[in-house]
């Protein structure tokens, strides 16, 4: 599956004036992320358990302007979303809940945006 996503890239934060740039500012990575969170046992102490947590990128796309020191640059990305991934846990168990989210990492902050990944819609209609 594709998702199309539209970023607008514009860099306007003002900088002292040096005699060399390492690195362009105008630049994204959007990646999509797959977080695992999950209780784990101590193995000396059985009846002591503990939140944790890891954080995997499945797919990262990464995006700049194309002309440096301009305004504003719309980008249209279609976003390769990779098949057989596990769906978001919807009724947490206790044990392990997965859940997805983008992820637009830029030079000073980043982006969070929750996702949904598998979850389908019932066939027929349904009856309450």
């Amino acid at each position: 599956e594709t998702a199309k996503i539209t970023l607008v890239i514009e860099d306007s934060v003002k900088r002292k004036r040096r005699k060399s740039r390492k690195g362009r500012s105008d630049c994204v990575l959007l990646s999509l992320c797959q977080q695992l969170d999950f209780l784990s046992q101590n193995r000396y102490e059985l009846h002591l358990f503990d939140r944790k947590s890891l954080t995997i990128a499945v797919e990262s796309m990464g995006t700049c302007k194309v002309t440096s020191g301009t305004g504003p640059e719309t980008r249209h990305i279609d976003f390769q979303i990779p098949s057989g991934l596990q769906p978001t846990s919807i009724k947490a168990n206790g044990l392990i809940t997965i859940s997805y989210f983008f992820r637009l990492d830029m030079h000073s902050f980043d982006v969070i945006v929750p996702v949904i990944i598998g979850s389908m819609k019932t066939p027929g209609p349904v009856d309450e």
